[in-house]
């Protein structure tokens, strides 16, 4: 056999091998999958692989203009650096305790907001934020909670915002098509909310792109009128402590022209967390808070 029959049939075994590696079981599988399957195996990925975290995160948010085809600040960015706590109280329910607490500038050092989520149908998730600068703590009522700001960002204690938070029953699920973001296979999927979950918040539906290998979301368009109002998207996504996380999240608002971005400086999961420092008392009692927040921070990494 001469040298150019040769590589021709080498040419014909990679392009076979190519083409047959398309109907593998494990592509097959993927490819075969409902939305339902996929959001099912979402949720896992989310609730199953931790059930403690603590983060360090910068929030910056500021108004923008395109120029040039570039997104630019027309103003200098507001920034805060918090502290943010999460504990899940079983992990096959979606029962989630979080603190946030602002450390940067000192002017808001100590502004803190306490949520408790609940997997039970038709429970709204109790929310509480305090202001050092008066001392005391308020209550945000649920059926304000679509509109209320997370520390004056374009993020929102809405849980339809917070992927974290989603309930797989308030949502039916479509699966749009598979194709690719920022050169990654992804499943982009449509979420119709249910009438109940419609009537608690702005949104009427929601269009996500979820990464086919990590099972995490890396884009998110929210809707309202038929039109697109927020965008969000992660990336810089990693795995730590076994647990997919992304380290660069933005909020666009395309409404207000607003843009926010949080970054993870650093992070640690499966630490023991007591009940008892998720409460109000973390939000109003000083020495309480930062004596569970330094042992809690030296895990962070």
């Amino acid at each position: 056999m001469n040298t150019l029959n040769i590589k021709l049939l080498v040419l014909a075994s990679a392009a076979l091998l190519s083409f047959s590696s398309l109907f593998s079981p494990q592509v097959l599988a993927a490819q075969a999958q409902t939305a339902d399957e996929i959001m099912k195996k979402v949720d896992q990925q989310v609730r199953r692989t931790w059930n403690t975290q603590v983060a360090m995160i910068k929030l910056t948010t500021c108004k923008y203009a395109v120029k040039k085809g570039r997104m630019r600040c027309v103003e200098k960015p507001r920034g805060v650096v918090f502290e943010n706590i999460l504990k899940r109280e079983d992990r096959d329910k979606n029962n989630v305790k979080s603190l946030a607490i602002i450390q940067e500038p000192i002017s808001d050092k100590g502004i803190g907001l306490l949520t408790y989520e609940y997997d039970e149908r038709g429970k709204d998730s109790d929310n509480w934020i305090y202001f050092s600068e008066f001392g005391k703590v308020k209550r945000l009522i649920s059926s304000d909670e679509g509109s209320g700001s997370f520390f004056g960002s374009e993020f929102s204690v809405d849980s339809t915002e917070n992927p974290e938070a989603r309930k797989l029953y308030n949502y039916s699920y479509k699966l749009l098509e598979e194709t690719t973001f920022e050169k990654r296979p992804v499943w982009k999927i449509e979420f119709t909310l249910s009438a109940e979950k419609r009537r608690k918040t702005k949104y009427e539906k929601l269009v996500v792109w979820i990464d086919k290998e990590k099972y995490t979301a890396v884009k998110e368009d929210l809707y309202r009128n038929g039109k697109v109002l927020k965008q969000r998207v992660q990336r810089n996504i990693q795995h730590i402590d076994g647990v997919w996380v992304a380290r660069n999240v933005t909020m666009n608002n395309f409404a207000t022209k607003r843009v926010s971005r949080m970054v993870v400086t650093s992070t640690a999961y499966h630490m023991d967390i007591a009940d008892a420092f998720l409460t109000q008392r973390a939000l109003t009692d000083f020495a309480f808070r930062e004596r569970n927040l330094g042992n809690l921070s030296i895990h962070l990494k």
